[in-house]
């Protein structure tokens, strides 16, 4: 063996960048045999009647693709992007699976506005454009949120399946748990099928959850915000994104939008841009329900002058309390001392309770609530 996830993991541990893990083990040899499926048949495309007809006979293809899940920490974009970076082909991609599906509604539009039909199918050529662009496509978090993502994805993930297009997807969920409790569930169950059918899917249980350890260790509430809480911060960002470089996420909220810097669940935002700026509680949920982790820099002391601040700063904590984000946040005083006395408002109490709490091991612990809308 010459290269491959295998590989590339092995030299990881030794190195040291990497703690071994019996669980991320078994997967990088999963991720090997669709990494020698992709090397082997290097952009070629599997046939629509193998795929359809032939699959099921041959006990899934593994180089069809992986479905990852499992909690926050166990490594599962990791082991994705270690996959990812091994891959030596062009035609690939790796996106948030958010970012993908805004990509796929321009699409729809451009191709409405082109044929000057506003009530075409555009599916079959977002899925051949698609499939001519790409050989690989590899998502992460890979969530829906309501039941027009969820009527498309069956159709969409079926043509790109019998183009010969290769998926990797991470997750929180299992794939029975998608779009769970949402409007027209029913509808969606061909897409969960497909999944089972056509990728391998595989629950990555650590025994170990690294980022717990870590924001553990350093501490997530970081006094004074100065140079050396700005340089933790960045450490962060580094080691929960596997050292990715942050890239710009746009949420529409009401007709709003909202630019986060962000990469695998990792957001990145300061106290002046989610609290000076004029948002409101549905965008704190927008971006609550998005994020699994939120680094928050540079919060500033509060009182009876700038109290439009301190009530989006609690509705922030709150939004972000209620759906089990993980807060690191740097802060010119301990929670206590953010809002000084007067007549202001009565919830900092409950903020600063919560606040406390979301440093403790039992908050730390508990998945992301992502609720479908």
């Amino acid at each position: 063996m010459s290269a491959g996830p295998i590989l590339s993991y092995n030299e990881k541990v030794r190195s040291g960048r990497m703690e071994a893990d019996a669980a991320q083990k078994v997967l990088a040899g999963k991720l090997q045999r669709v990494y020698d499926g992709l090397v082997s048949n290097d952009k070629k495309k599997v046939s629509k009647i193998k795929l359809f007809v032939g699959l099921k006979a041959e006990n899934k293809l593994s180089t069809r693709g992986i479905y990852i899940y499992g909690g926050v920490g166990t490594g599962k974009s990791t082991m994705m992007d270690l996959f990812y970076d091994q891959v030596k082909i062009e035609a690939k991609r790796r996106v948030h699976f958010h970012e993908f599906l805004q990509d796929i509604h321009r699409r729809f539009n451009d191709i409405r506005k082109s044929e000057n039909n506003p009530k075409g199918d555009p599916i079959p050529k977002v899925i051949d454009q698609i499939a001519s662009e790409v050989s690989l496509l590899c998502f992460d978090e890979l969530q829906v949120y309501n039941i027009v993502d969820a009527m498309i994805l069956g159709r969409l993930f079926e043509g790109l399946f019998s183009k010969g297009v290769i998926i990797i997807a991470t997750s929180n969920r299992p794939p029975e748990d998608l779009y769970k409790d949402g409007l027209q569930r029913q509808k969606f169950l061909p897409f969960i099928d497909l999944i089972n059918d056509f990728l391998e899917v595989f629950c990555l249980k650590g025994k170990r959850d690294y980022r717990l350890e870590r924001m553990l260790e350093k501490g997530v509430y970081l006094c004074p915000a100065d140079q050396n809480a700005k340089l933790s911060m960045d450490n962060y960002f580094f080691e929960f994104t596997g050292g990715r470089n942050p890239e710009t996420e746009i949420i529409e909220v009401l007709g709003r939008s909202i630019r986060i810097d962000a990469s695998v669940g990792v957001a990145r935002k300061s106290f002046k841009e989610l609290c000076q700026e004029a948002l409101g509680a549905a965008d704190y949920l927008a971006i609550a329900s998005r994020y699994h982790t939120l680094l928050l820099e540079d919060v500033r002391c509060m009182s009876e002058s700038n109290e439009s601040e301190a009530r989006r700063f609690v509705n922030l904590i709150d939004a972000l309390y209620e759906a089990k984000v993980k807060l690191i946040c740097s802060a010119d005083s301990e929670p206590e001392g953010l809002y000084l006395r007067g007549q202001g408002i009565f919830e900092f109490d409950r903020l600063v309770s919560r606040l406390m709490e979301m440093q403790s091991t039992e908050y730390l612990s508990l998945p992301h609530i992502s609720e479908s809308k």
